[in-house]
Protein backbone atom coordinates (compact mmCIF):
# COMPACT_ATOMS: atom_id res chain seq x y z
CA UNK A 1 0.00 0.00 0.00
CA UNK A 2 1.40 3.32 -0.93
CA UNK A 3 1.54 5.92 1.81
CA UNK A 4 0.51 9.47 0.95
CA UNK A 5 2.93 11.59 2.81
CA UNK A 6 1.78 14.86 4.29
CA UNK A 7 -1.84 13.98 4.02
CA UNK A 8 -3.99 13.79 7.24
CA UNK A 9 -6.34 11.40 5.56
CA UNK A 10 -3.50 9.04 4.87
CA UNK A 11 -2.41 9.11 8.47
CA UNK A 12 -5.92 8.24 9.58
CA UNK A 13 -6.03 5.40 7.08
CA UNK A 14 -2.79 4.00 8.53
CA UNK A 15 -4.10 4.37 12.01
CA UNK A 16 -7.26 2.44 11.18
CA UNK A 17 -5.29 -0.19 9.41
CA UNK A 18 -2.99 -0.48 12.44
CA UNK A 19 -5.86 -0.81 14.81
CA UNK A 20 -7.46 -3.40 12.57
CA UNK A 21 -4.25 -5.35 12.40
CA UNK A 22 -3.89 -5.16 16.15
CA UNK A 23 -7.42 -6.45 16.61
CA UNK A 24 -6.76 -9.24 14.15
CA UNK A 25 -3.53 -10.16 15.92
CA UNK A 26 -5.21 -10.14 19.31
CA UNK A 27 -8.07 -12.23 17.95
CA UNK A 28 -5.66 -14.71 16.39
CA UNK A 29 -3.75 -14.96 19.65
CA UNK A 30 -6.96 -15.52 21.54
CA UNK A 31 -8.06 -18.14 19.06
CA UNK A 32 -4.72 -19.94 19.35
CA UNK A 33 -4.95 -19.90 23.11
CA UNK A 34 -8.48 -21.15 22.95
CA UNK A 35 -7.44 -23.94 20.61
CA UNK A 36 -4.60 -24.93 22.90
CA UNK A 37 -6.76 -25.11 25.96
CA UNK A 38 -9.98 -26.39 24.43
CA UNK A 39 -11.36 -29.67 25.91
CA UNK A 40 -11.61 -32.30 23.24
CA UNK A 41 -15.11 -33.32 22.34
CA UNK A 42 -16.36 -36.68 23.35
CA UNK A 43 -15.84 -37.79 19.82
CA UNK A 44 -12.18 -36.87 19.91
CA UNK A 45 -11.53 -38.17 23.44
CA UNK A 46 -10.19 -41.68 23.32
CA UNK A 47 -12.61 -44.07 24.99
CA UNK A 48 -10.80 -46.41 27.30
CA UNK A 49 -11.52 -50.00 26.46
CA UNK A 50 -13.69 -51.43 29.16
CA UNK A 51 -13.11 -55.11 29.95
CA UNK A 52 -16.46 -56.46 30.95
CA UNK A 53 -16.45 -58.35 34.20
CA UNK A 54 -17.22 -62.00 33.51
CA UNK A 55 -20.75 -62.87 34.31
CA UNK A 56 -20.57 -65.11 37.38
CA UNK A 57 -21.91 -68.58 36.81
CA UNK A 58 -24.92 -69.29 38.91
CA UNK A 59 -24.13 -71.31 42.01
CA UNK A 60 -25.14 -74.91 41.54
CA UNK A 61 -28.47 -75.59 43.10
CA UNK A 62 -28.22 -78.42 45.58
CA UNK A 63 -30.48 -81.32 44.85
CA UNK A 64 -33.18 -81.49 47.44
CA UNK A 65 -32.29 -84.00 50.15
CA UNK A 66 -34.80 -86.81 49.96
CA UNK A 67 -36.81 -87.18 53.09
CA UNK A 68 -35.99 -90.58 54.58
CA UNK A 69 -38.90 -92.89 55.03
CA UNK A 70 -39.86 -93.07 58.68
CA UNK A 71 -38.34 -96.05 60.43
CA UNK A 72 -41.07 -98.28 61.77
CA UNK A 73 -41.11 -98.07 65.50
CA UNK A 74 -40.88 -101.51 67.00
CA UNK A 75 -43.47 -102.27 69.57
CA UNK A 76 -41.86 -102.23 72.99
CA UNK A 77 -41.03 -105.69 74.25
CA UNK A 78 -43.24 -106.43 77.21
CA UNK A 79 -41.33 -107.11 80.41
CA UNK A 80 -40.96 -110.76 81.39
CA UNK A 81 -43.89 -111.82 83.46
CA UNK A 82 -46.17 -114.69 84.31
CA UNK A 83 -49.84 -114.64 83.46
CA UNK A 84 -52.63 -117.05 84.37
CA UNK A 85 -53.80 -119.69 81.94
CA UNK A 86 -56.47 -122.34 82.15
CA UNK A 87 -56.43 -124.72 85.11
CA UNK A 88 -56.06 -128.48 85.02
CA UNK A 89 -59.19 -130.53 85.33
CA UNK A 90 -57.76 -132.31 88.40
CA UNK A 91 -55.54 -131.24 91.28
CA UNK A 92 -52.31 -133.25 91.28
CA UNK A 93 -48.64 -133.40 92.35
CA UNK A 94 -45.75 -135.77 91.58
CA UNK A 95 -47.18 -136.10 88.05
CA UNK A 96 -45.35 -135.86 84.73
CA UNK A 97 -45.59 -133.30 81.93
CA UNK A 98 -44.40 -134.17 78.41
CA UNK A 99 -44.26 -131.90 75.38
CA UNK A 100 -45.81 -133.73 72.42
CA UNK A 101 -44.76 -133.41 68.79
CA UNK A 102 -47.84 -131.31 67.95
CA UNK A 103 -47.09 -128.73 70.67
CA UNK A 104 -49.62 -129.93 73.24
CA UNK A 105 -48.55 -131.11 76.70
CA UNK A 106 -49.52 -134.45 78.25
CA UNK A 107 -50.12 -134.36 82.02
CA UNK A 108 -50.27 -137.83 83.53
CA UNK A 109 -50.88 -139.39 86.94
CA UNK A 110 -49.70 -138.04 90.26
CA UNK A 111 -51.09 -137.70 93.77
CA UNK A 112 -54.41 -135.95 94.27
CA UNK A 113 -54.88 -135.49 98.03
CA UNK A 114 -53.21 -135.53 101.43
CA UNK A 115 -54.07 -139.20 101.89
CA UNK A 116 -51.53 -140.06 99.17
CA UNK A 117 -54.24 -141.13 96.77
CA UNK A 118 -52.73 -141.68 93.34
CA UNK A 119 -54.54 -141.21 90.05
CA UNK A 120 -54.45 -142.76 86.61
CA UNK A 121 -56.11 -139.75 84.97
CA UNK A 122 -54.42 -137.69 82.28
CA UNK A 123 -55.15 -134.47 80.42
CA UNK A 124 -53.85 -132.36 77.57
CA UNK A 125 -52.88 -128.70 77.60
CA UNK A 126 -53.41 -126.88 74.31
CA UNK A 127 -51.32 -123.66 74.09
CA UNK A 128 -53.50 -122.39 71.22
CA UNK A 129 -56.56 -122.23 73.46
CA UNK A 130 -54.79 -121.98 76.81
CA UNK A 131 -56.95 -124.74 78.22
CA UNK A 132 -56.76 -128.29 79.55
CA UNK A 133 -59.03 -131.12 78.48
CA UNK A 134 -59.27 -134.74 79.65
CA UNK A 135 -57.73 -137.54 77.63
CA UNK A 136 -57.64 -141.29 78.15
CA UNK A 137 -56.50 -142.57 81.56
CA UNK A 138 -53.46 -144.74 82.24
CA UNK A 139 -53.95 -148.43 82.87
CA UNK A 140 -52.37 -148.05 86.35
CA UNK A 141 -52.42 -145.31 89.01
CA UNK A 142 -48.93 -143.82 89.34
CA UNK A 143 -46.79 -141.14 90.96
CA UNK A 144 -43.01 -140.58 90.75
CA UNK A 145 -43.02 -142.34 87.36
CA UNK A 146 -41.21 -141.21 84.20
CA UNK A 147 -42.68 -140.06 80.89
CA UNK A 148 -40.47 -139.99 77.78
CA UNK A 149 -41.33 -138.80 74.27
CA UNK A 150 -40.40 -141.43 71.68
CA UNK A 151 -39.21 -140.69 68.17
CA UNK A 152 -42.56 -141.83 66.72
CA UNK A 153 -44.53 -139.32 68.83
CA UNK A 154 -45.80 -141.76 71.46
CA UNK A 155 -44.97 -141.38 75.17
CA UNK A 156 -43.43 -144.12 77.32
CA UNK A 157 -44.71 -144.16 80.93
CA UNK A 158 -42.52 -146.34 83.16
CA UNK A 159 -42.38 -147.44 86.78
CA UNK A 160 -43.23 -145.24 89.71
CA UNK A 161 -45.14 -145.76 92.89
CA UNK A 162 -48.80 -146.72 93.00
CA UNK A 163 -51.55 -147.21 95.49
CA UNK A 164 -50.51 -144.56 98.02
CA UNK A 165 -49.06 -145.20 101.44
CA UNK A 166 -51.60 -147.88 102.25
CA UNK A 167 -50.53 -150.23 99.48
CA UNK A 168 -46.94 -149.00 98.95
CA UNK A 169 -46.68 -150.61 95.53
CA UNK A 170 -43.47 -150.14 93.53
CA UNK A 171 -44.10 -150.60 89.84
CA UNK A 172 -42.23 -152.35 87.04
CA UNK A 173 -45.05 -151.93 84.55
CA UNK A 174 -44.95 -149.53 81.62
CA UNK A 175 -47.45 -148.19 79.09
CA UNK A 176 -47.60 -146.10 75.96
CA UNK A 177 -49.72 -143.01 75.24
CA UNK A 178 -50.69 -142.46 71.61
CA UNK A 179 -51.71 -138.84 70.90
CA UNK A 180 -53.42 -139.93 67.67
CA UNK A 181 -55.95 -142.02 69.58
CA UNK A 182 -55.76 -140.24 72.94
CA UNK A 183 -55.37 -143.54 74.76
CA UNK A 184 -52.87 -145.55 76.83
CA UNK A 185 -51.99 -149.18 76.23
CA UNK A 186 -49.69 -151.60 78.11
CA UNK A 187 -46.20 -152.41 76.85
CA UNK A 188 -43.45 -154.68 78.17
CA UNK A 189 -42.53 -154.32 81.86
CA UNK A 190 -39.14 -153.37 83.25
CA UNK A 191 -36.90 -156.06 84.68
CA UNK A 192 -36.96 -154.36 88.07
CA UNK A 193 -39.56 -152.39 90.01
CA UNK A 194 -38.29 -148.86 90.46
CA UNK A 195 -39.15 -145.27 91.28
CA UNK A 196 -36.88 -142.24 91.65
CA UNK A 197 -35.16 -143.38 88.43
CA UNK A 198 -34.37 -141.51 85.21
CA UNK A 199 -35.48 -142.22 81.65
CA UNK A 200 -33.50 -140.76 78.73
CA UNK A 201 -34.33 -141.06 75.03
CA UNK A 202 -31.18 -141.98 73.10
CA UNK A 203 -30.28 -140.93 69.57
CA UNK A 204 -31.12 -144.40 68.24
CA UNK A 205 -34.68 -144.26 69.63
CA UNK A 206 -34.16 -146.50 72.63
CA UNK A 207 -34.73 -145.28 76.20
CA UNK A 208 -32.19 -145.66 79.02
CA UNK A 209 -33.74 -146.37 82.44
CA UNK A 210 -31.20 -145.88 85.23
CA UNK A 211 -31.11 -146.21 89.01
CA UNK A 212 -33.91 -145.44 91.45
CA UNK A 213 -35.07 -147.52 94.38
CA UNK A 214 -37.71 -150.06 95.28
CA UNK A 215 -38.98 -151.93 98.26
CA UNK A 216 -35.63 -153.71 98.57
CA UNK A 217 -32.86 -151.17 98.07
CA UNK A 218 -31.37 -148.32 96.12
CA UNK A 219 -30.48 -149.38 92.59
CA UNK A 220 -27.37 -149.19 90.40
CA UNK A 221 -28.93 -151.27 87.62
CA UNK A 222 -30.03 -149.91 84.26
CA UNK A 223 -32.07 -151.20 81.33
CA UNK A 224 -33.01 -150.20 77.80
CA UNK A 225 -36.50 -149.96 76.28
CA UNK A 226 -36.73 -150.67 72.57
CA UNK A 227 -39.92 -149.24 71.02
CA UNK A 228 -39.50 -151.51 68.00
CA UNK A 229 -39.97 -154.60 70.15
CA UNK A 230 -41.89 -153.05 73.03
CA UNK A 231 -39.56 -154.68 75.55
CA UNK A 232 -36.89 -153.87 78.14
CA UNK A 233 -33.47 -155.51 78.35
CA UNK A 234 -30.64 -155.13 80.89
CA UNK A 235 -27.58 -153.00 80.12
CA UNK A 236 -24.44 -152.20 82.13
CA UNK A 237 -24.88 -151.01 85.72
CA UNK A 238 -23.74 -147.73 87.22
CA UNK A 239 -20.72 -147.68 89.52
CA UNK A 240 -22.86 -146.34 92.36
CA UNK A 241 -26.46 -146.86 93.46
CA UNK A 242 -28.41 -143.66 92.80
CA UNK A 243 -31.86 -142.21 93.23
CA UNK A 244 -33.16 -138.69 92.54
CA UNK A 245 -30.12 -138.06 90.29
CA UNK A 246 -30.09 -136.34 86.88
CA UNK A 247 -29.54 -137.83 83.43
CA UNK A 248 -28.67 -135.64 80.43
CA UNK A 249 -28.22 -136.70 76.81
CA UNK A 250 -25.01 -135.14 75.45
CA UNK A 251 -24.51 -134.10 71.80
CA UNK A 252 -22.19 -137.07 71.21
CA UNK A 253 -24.89 -139.54 72.27
CA UNK A 254 -23.55 -140.35 75.72
CA UNK A 255 -25.60 -139.77 78.88
CA UNK A 256 -24.32 -137.81 81.88
CA UNK A 257 -25.54 -139.23 85.22
CA UNK A 258 -24.87 -136.76 88.04
CA UNK A 259 -25.39 -136.60 91.79
CA UNK A 260 -28.35 -138.11 93.55
CA UNK A 261 -28.48 -140.12 96.75
CA UNK A 262 -27.32 -143.67 97.41
CA UNK A 263 -29.92 -144.26 100.13
CA UNK A 264 -27.57 -143.15 102.88
CA UNK A 265 -25.46 -140.29 101.56
CA UNK A 266 -25.89 -137.46 99.04
CA UNK A 267 -23.61 -137.85 96.00
CA UNK A 268 -21.28 -135.48 94.15
CA UNK A 269 -19.94 -138.14 91.79
CA UNK A 270 -20.95 -138.45 88.14
CA UNK A 271 -20.58 -141.03 85.39
CA UNK A 272 -21.16 -141.40 81.67
CA UNK A 273 -23.20 -144.02 79.86
CA UNK A 274 -22.00 -144.94 76.38
CA UNK A 275 -24.74 -146.63 74.29
CA UNK A 276 -22.10 -147.93 71.86
CA UNK A 277 -20.57 -150.11 74.56
CA UNK A 278 -23.58 -150.42 76.85
CA UNK A 279 -21.47 -149.43 79.85
CA UNK A 280 -20.97 -146.66 82.40
CA UNK A 281 -17.61 -145.01 83.11
CA UNK A 282 -16.46 -142.40 85.65
CA UNK A 283 -16.11 -138.69 84.93
CA UNK A 284 -15.34 -135.65 87.07
CA UNK A 285 -17.31 -135.05 90.26
CA UNK A 286 -19.41 -132.02 91.11
CA UNK A 287 -18.13 -129.47 93.59
CA UNK A 288 -21.16 -130.08 95.82
CA UNK A 289 -23.10 -133.23 96.53
CA UNK A 290 -26.76 -132.75 95.58
CA UNK A 291 -30.01 -134.57 94.85
CA UNK A 292 -33.36 -133.25 93.59
CA UNK A 293 -31.30 -130.92 91.38
CA UNK A 294 -31.81 -130.10 87.71
CA UNK A 295 -29.51 -130.63 84.74
CA UNK A 296 -29.92 -128.71 81.48
CA UNK A 297 -27.99 -129.13 78.24
CA UNK A 298 -26.76 -125.74 76.99
CA UNK A 299 -26.36 -124.80 73.30
CA UNK A 300 -22.57 -125.02 73.55
CA UNK A 301 -22.69 -128.62 74.82
CA UNK A 302 -22.05 -127.91 78.47
CA UNK A 303 -24.52 -128.97 81.19
CA UNK A 304 -25.88 -126.65 83.86
CA UNK A 305 -26.46 -128.32 87.23
CA UNK A 306 -28.54 -126.17 89.57
CA UNK A 307 -29.97 -126.29 93.08
CA UNK A 308 -31.11 -129.38 94.90
CA UNK A 309 -30.58 -130.51 98.46
CA UNK A 310 -27.56 -131.67 100.44
CA UNK A 311 -28.05 -133.28 103.87
CA UNK A 312 -31.12 -131.21 104.64
CA UNK A 313 -29.64 -127.98 103.25
CA UNK A 314 -31.43 -126.49 100.25
CA UNK A 315 -28.98 -125.26 97.63
CA UNK A 316 -28.81 -122.11 95.50
CA UNK A 317 -25.44 -123.01 94.00
CA UNK A 318 -24.92 -124.14 90.42
CA UNK A 319 -22.08 -125.58 88.38
CA UNK A 320 -21.19 -126.40 84.80
CA UNK A 321 -20.08 -129.73 83.34
CA UNK A 322 -17.79 -129.60 80.31
CA UNK A 323 -17.87 -132.90 78.37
Amino acid sequence: MNQVKGSSGGRRSYARVGRLMAVLLIGASLAACAAATATPSPIDRPTPSTTASPTPEPAPTASPTPTPAPTPTASPTPPPRFSPTGSMTTVREFHTATLLSDGRVLIAGGRVDNDATDTASAELYDPKTGSFSPTGSMTTVREFHTATLLSDGRVLIAGGFGGGYAQSTYLASAELYDPKTGSFSPTGSMKTTRTGHTATALHDGRVLIAGGFNESASLASAELYDPKTGSFSPTGSMATTRLWHTATLLPDGRVLIAGGHDGLTPLASAELYDPKTGSFGPTGSMATSRYYSTATLLPDGRVLIAGGEDRGTYLASAELYQP
